[in-house]
């Protein structure tokens, strides 16, 4: 018996540490009806702002130096829920290990897309993924 309890308390602490990514923290409203969300990228500078009832992102850039180099951009100006369909909370951002590279998920019907940011606008967009 001591040697399962010692087992499971092992596989707990293996499954712990496993979820626990401090290179990729998430940091989040606890309200999931929130319209807005900002979504920190690996670029000190930068996160993206999803309008999480309709799809749409800016590049956000702030800076501690100059108010020069503040900015938002958009990165995909389609609303892709519209009218009674865009609901707060609808759409959400999961990081990938691309540094430039995020997935957007409709909560709702399962409809995912690649976003692709970067401080050139031309290098920035989404793929609907099928």
């Amino acid at each position: 018996m001591k040697k399962i309890t010692l087992l499971i308390l092992l596989m707990i602490s293996l499954s712990v540490n496993a979820q626990s990514d401090s290179n990729n923290k998430v940091y989040f409203s606890p309200d999931a009806k929130v319209t807005y969300r900002l979504f920190k990228t690996q670029n000190m500078h930068i996160f993206i702002k999803l309008n999480t009832s309709n799809g749409t992102m800016k590049l956000v850039q702030f800076s501690t130096s100059t108010t020069r180099d503040m900015m938002q951009v958009d990165l995909n100006d389609i609303e892709l829920a519209t009218g009674a369909d865009a609901k707060s909370g609808r759409f959400y951002l999961y990081p990938t290990e691309n540094f430039y590279t995020f997935l957007l998920i409709d909560q709702i019907d399962g409809r995912i897309w690649q976003v692709q940011w970067s401080t050139d606008p031309d290098n920035c967009g989404i793929l609907r993924i099928y």
